[in-house]
């Protein structure tokens, strides 16, 4: 054995000992200005500035302003302002794990270079309300699980955790506005779009929030369409920093005639401007852009420029009636079966007139939804005379009110949202205008998108066709492929067939069934008249059920036909309510139900 070399190992690993014990202890109490474990007493969001350097030379300075952080060192710029937040954030709840008197690290002859404090890695300084702090950060833990810290004011060194100190930015654009538009603290009521050729303005009412196409032709905008291009646009992000030099050349970046501009402003200027101009020649899938207000050239990606080349029409609301459904109180219909629709203190709704009756709840919120969501073709934008498109004298109005009401909540008058002109027909299409948005403005409608509005009153009656149960049921007959068979119910619930017809029963089914019918619902109304059944595939050989209700001495009679299937797939059916006969879709589901049990079969030729 060796005793001299042992002897030296011994001896190293008692000096690393010692010093883990002396200076990495991390139940090492805090003492002094540690005494509450926080490494400084800083409130981040008091904090005015903050300032990096990295050995000894000043790397960025961010100032805090209204619209949030400003880089103002090494340039003028945006900066992140969650980048700077959360590094504050993180610098006041920092704590310290270990506190080194000064006396100590001379008391063992070292210095604060040994500690990679002189110089030190980097220097923080944070100015705030109540004054500033200066934080040098030096060489990490032996172990790596720790950084020294040295803050200013303080005799003896910190252990703190190192991610703080990877957290420090190591180019200032690691604080830099990453965006490519960054509009906070811009006033603006206009986005503009230039292109030769091409383009488009839009303005904002700050006070309603709404949006109008400005150029190149005055227009309601689509919230939706244009929320879809702001978050394209907006949410932007700079791929790489390519010039901050203002004086550089803009031709390589073919800037110096820009594909396009996209400027925001208030009234007519400009506060904002972004111009872009060509692609790398190694990379077609990024273009170079340029804030003017920077003058520094970027590189972003081309779908950018592609969400700008939109055409104005495109981001026109085509809706005719963009109103709130929820503020309607009232609804006028006037044409050849004008009528009154109403919204109750209850919310339900009421078919004014002589005899009122309610509307069914559902067929009115398809109703609105369908209005709401009516979209046209502009047909032309000025109108003078719109005697042409039969919309001087309307062949329809929908009229959409909303209640005003006076101090004591009484609808005292009803105000206008919104009206809808209904014109001449022509090639499968209607021309319509809509009040008091679009006065001079003439819509084209598919014609079958006017057809499913309600013209009249029945076709927002209640669904309900008929109530009864399955005990007030004495007989079912059922017709269809030239012949009928009957069957009849006993007080006991059992069904059988009558004399002279054939065919075998599913009494369970059948019962269901005709419970089933009892609850009848009709999906939508559609027509009326005797006369309009063969419209709708209605004959002599389709399926018709026929029941007889007991009523006294005096049975009641209740039948309903099928004829062929409606756009909605659901097939088209004919009963009789309120004495008039009334074309109806009918539920898919118990279409499909009653085929097995109440359905004829098909004849065998002999």
């Amino acid at each position: 054995m060796n005793w001299r070399v042992t002897g030296i190992l011994f001896a190293l690993a008692a000096g690393l000992f010692v010093f883990i014990w002396l200076f990495d202890r991390p139940d090492r109490a805090p003492s002094g200005a540690a005494a509450d474990r926080r490494l400084v007493s800083l409130a981040a969001a008091e904090a005015t500035a903050v300032q990096i350097k990295r050995t000894n030379r000043l790397m960025l300075w961010v100032e805090r302003t209204n619209a949030g952080w400003q880089l103002t060192v090494p340039l003028n710029y945006p900066a992140q302002p969650f980048a700077v937040e959360g590094f504050l954030k993180r610098l006041e709840t920092l704590a310290s794990r270990t506190f080194i008197p000064l006396e100590e690290i001379k008391a063992n002859r070292r210095t604060l270079a040994d500690f990679g404090l002189e110089p030190p890695q980097a220097t923080l300084s944070v100015l705030g309300a109540e004054g500033r702090v200066d934080v040098d950060f030096g060489a990490k833990t032996p172990p790596g699980d720790g950084v020294y810290v040295r803050v200013a004011g303080e005799e003896g060194l910190h252990v703190v955790d190192p991610e703080i100190f990877d957290a420090l930015p190591r180019s200032f654009n690691e604080w830099r506005d990453a965006f490519v538009i960054n509009l906070a603290g811009v006033p603006w009521d206009r986005m503009e779009v230039r292109a030769p050729g091409r383009g488009f303005a839009i303005g904002v009412d700050t006070n309603t929030r709404s949006f109008r196409l400005i150029k190149p032709t005055p227009a309601r905008a689509d919230p939706a369409k244009l929320d879809v291009l702001w978050r394209r646009v907006l949410n932007a992000q700079v791929v790489r920093f390519e010039n901050d030099n203002p004086r550089a050349e803009m031709e390589p970046y073919g800037l110096h005639q820009p594909t396009a501009e996209l400027a925001f402003g208030r009234g007519t200027n400009d506060l904002f401007i972004v111009q872009f101009g060509q692609s790398p020649t190694n990379d077609s899938s990024v273009i170079y852009a340029r804030r003017l207000s920077h003058s520094n050239v970027v590189v972003a990606s081309r779908a950018m420029l592609e969400a700008l080349q939109v055409s104005a029409g495109e981001l026109r609301d085509l809706r005719l009636l963009p109103f709130a459904p929820e503020q309607v109180d009232e609804v006028e219909v006037i044409g050849p079966e004008g009528f009154v629709v109403q919204r109750q203190t209850n919310g339900a709704w009421v078919v004014a007139g002589p005899r009122p009756f309610p509307a069914d709840p559902e067929l009115m919120r398809v109703w609105l939804e369908r209005l709401n969501h009516l979209e046209g073709t502009v047909e032309k934008d000025v109108v003078t005379d719109f005697a042409s498109y039969g919309l001087a004298m309307p062949t329809r109005q929908f009229v959409l009110k909303s209640g005003v009401t006076n101090g004591a909540g009484v609808v005292v008058s009803n105000r206008v949202l919104a009206q809808l002109d209904v014109g001449g027909r022509q090639a499968g299409q209607f021309y319509a205008r809509s009040r008091p948005l679009d006065e001079n403005l003439v819509y084209t409608v598919p014609a079958e998108a006017i057809d499913t509005l309600a013209a009249g009153s029945w076709m927002l009656r209640d669904r309900a066709v008929w109530n009864f149960t399955t005990n007030q049921v004495q007989r079912l007959t059922i017709r269809q492929h030239g012949y009928t068979r009957q069957l009849n119910r006993s007080a006991s619930g059992e069904w059988s067939l009558a004399p002279g017809s054939q065919g075998i029963i599913n009494t369970f089914g059948v019962e269901e069934c005709v419970h089933r019918l009892g609850q009848l619902r009709a999906a939508a109304w559609v027509d009326r008249g005797e006369d309009r059944r063969e419209r709708y595939g209605i004959t002599d050989r389709s399926l018709k059920l026929t029941l007889e209700l007991r009523n006294g001495e005096k049975p009641t009679v209740l039948s309903v036909e099928f004829g062929s299937a409606a756009p909605s797939r659901y097939p088209y059916a004919l009963t009789t309510v309120d004495g008039e006969a009334v074309i109806f879709e009918f539920p898919w589901d118990l279409y499909t139900f009653l085929q097995p049990y109440l359905t004829n079969p098909i004849p065998t030729p002999p």
